[in-house]
């Protein structure tokens, strides 16, 4: 099924947001308007796809006699979204005029770098128990600014990787909904390789 059919079959807008391996292009969100013709199968493949773990994607098109085609090109391979734009807000807000952003944040690569607390009221590793009151909770602050900043220093110089790009960027939405979480709940984390 491609962006289009699923569209008129259920009124509903469908988007993924992936990341072409090519460095100077941008991110892409693709949805009934952008990609119509596009096979949501291998756009969710590829949104799937992290270097070095998943290989990346190229995406798949039907034509207009129902074949499916691999999209030829230099640049059609494709990793997932969230290592260049996790949360496509400027892209949503443009294509769809989405104002508010409800987001679900549950990356457990994210998690621990999230600054969605203030100094004075830390965000929780698990329920009942802080992060070390307001002293150690402002030293966490800063090393995440800090860290943020130099990641961003080297990804504007070019000598990034697209894992430093991936924590340069805002995670959150107008609402960011976060979990409760144990930092032994990320080793728990299983991957599938397709």
């Amino acid at each position: 099924m491609t962006f289009e059919e699923a569209f008129r079959r259920t009124g509903r807008v469908l988007c993924i947001t992936l990341s072409p391996l090519c460095r100077s292009s941008p991110p892409v969100l693709l949805n009934y308007l952008t990609a119509p013709k596009v096979v949501i199968s291998s756009a969710v493949i590829a949104s799937c796809a992290a270097p070095g773990l998943i290989p990346s994607m190229r995406l798949r098109y039907k034509d207009s006699q129902g074949r499916i085609h691999d999209y030829e090109g230099v640049n059609q391979a494709y990793i997932d979204g969230s290592i260049r734009n996790d949360i496509p807000k400027d892209s949503l807000a443009e294509m769809l005029n989405v104002q508010f952003c409800i987001v679900a944040q549950v990356n457990p690569h994210i998690l621990p770098f999230y600054n969605s607390e203030t100094v004075g009221n830390p965000t929780e590793w698990g329920v009942g128990s802080r992060r070390g009151g307001f002293p150690l909770a402002a030293l966490e602050f800063f090393l995440k600014v800090d860290m943020q900043s130099k990641l961003l220093f080297l990804d504007q110089m070019g000598a990034s990787s697209c894992w430093t790009r991936c924590m340069t960027q805002l995670f959150g939405g107008s609402c960011t909904l976060i979990p409760d979480y144990k930092l032994s709940d990320i080793f728990g984390v299983s991957f599938c390789v397709v």
